[in-house]
């Protein structure tokens, strides 16, 4: 039996960039566990099924993996499970599919982050998906199992072993250790990014809470300079807290609640008597106070780049300023 230290560490700094706009989903942390070995030799693939809570892109996966011996490149299935939770084995399963290097991993052991947003997945409330890894041959890795620090399994899925014939058997209800963020409002996915501060303050989540008084400041980039001296513009809707937000049909990245009021425009770099005013090298920032706030209200913010009528559009992911309801 190992003790689990439960450190965070990144693939590179490239490959983990601000968890901002992005939700924790699921955790299943240990306390103390043992940790399953992960050998190719052995054929057995160790499967963990996960039960999703927040709608959206699954955006990073962390794993509380450790190594023992061997180099090269860990592979990562998500799959489908079936109406009982089981993961599905045949090709036609598979969301997606991405590797990490074992020199992401040291002992002792820590949890390793992957970043899968890149892979386009998309999640819904109450769905279930397994997470696999899988080892090349002369490598040996663990993934560390058991109860979190309160004593409890993980009970939104079960634990699987891949057999020597390829079967899919499950394991037990302890649960490996993992963590799963979900981006629920994704843009297009072009170089294009929009951070909201609140007093100065950049908001880690997709929702953040604002008051009278507040300074907001709506910041636009594109950090490779493929929306740099192109037309821009922040966008924004008030609508009845609570009410559901949904992607325009036949527009999957851009996002209309229920019960919207006219989108209103924060700025626009389109037109003006000196033409359209691009994007600046390095961003540009959209800096007020609110004047007052209405209890109960929210505003789903978006930024935009590019030029609709050439179908060279990128949109941001989009964020939700809501006012508490003092009741």
């Amino acid at each position: 039996m190992l003790r689990n230290t439960t450190l965070f560490l990144c693939l590179s700094a490239a490959a983990c960039p601000s968890l901002a706009a992005q939700d924790l989903d699921q955790v299943h942390l240990l306390d103390s566990s043992n940790y399953m070995p992960v050998d190719a030799g052995w054929n057995r693939d160790y499967i963990q099924v996960v039960t999703c809570e927040v709608a959206g892109r699954l955006s990073r996966i962390e794993l509380a993996l450790g190594q023992f011996f061997g180099d090269g490149d860990i592979a990562l299935e998500i799959r489908r499970c079936d109406a009982s939770g089981a993961p599905l084995g045949d090709t036609s399963a598979l969301l997606g599919t991405t590797t990490f290097p074992t020199s992401s991993i040291s002992t002792p052991l820590l949890g390793t982050q992957i970043e899968v947003e890149h892979l386009g997945i998309e999640v819904s409330a109450q769905q279930q998906i397994a997470l696999l890894i899988q080892v090349p041959q002369n490598m040996r890795i663990t993934w560390g199992q058991g109860a979190d620090p309160a004593g409890q399994p993980y009970d939104g899925g079960w634990q699987w072993f891949r057999d020597l014939s390829g079967g899919l058997n499950p394991w037990g209800t302890v649960g490996f250790g993992f963590r799963t963020w979900v981006e629920r409002f994704p843009g297009s996915g072009d170089d294009i990014d929009l951070e909201v501060s609140v007093n100065g303050i950049e908001a880690a989540d997709a929702y953040e809470s604002i008051q009278r008084g507040d300074v907001l400041e709506f910041r636009v980039t594109s950090p490779n300079d493929a929306f740099t001296d192109r037309p821009w513009f922040v966008v924004g809707q008030v609508f009845p807290f609570g009410a559901t937000i949904q992607p325009v049909p036949g527009l999957p990245n851009l996002y209309v609640p229920a019960g919207a009021g006219e989108p209103f425009w924060f700025f626009s770099g389109l037109g003006g008597p000196f033409g359209n005013l691009g994007l600046p090298a390095g961003g540009a920032s959209v800096r007020f106070s609110i004047p007052f706030a209405v209890p109960g209200v929210s505003m789903i913010v978006q930024a935009f780049g590019g030029e609709i009528g050439a179908g060279t559009i990128g949109t941001t992911r989009a964020r939700v300023l809501r006012v508490p309801d003092p009741s």
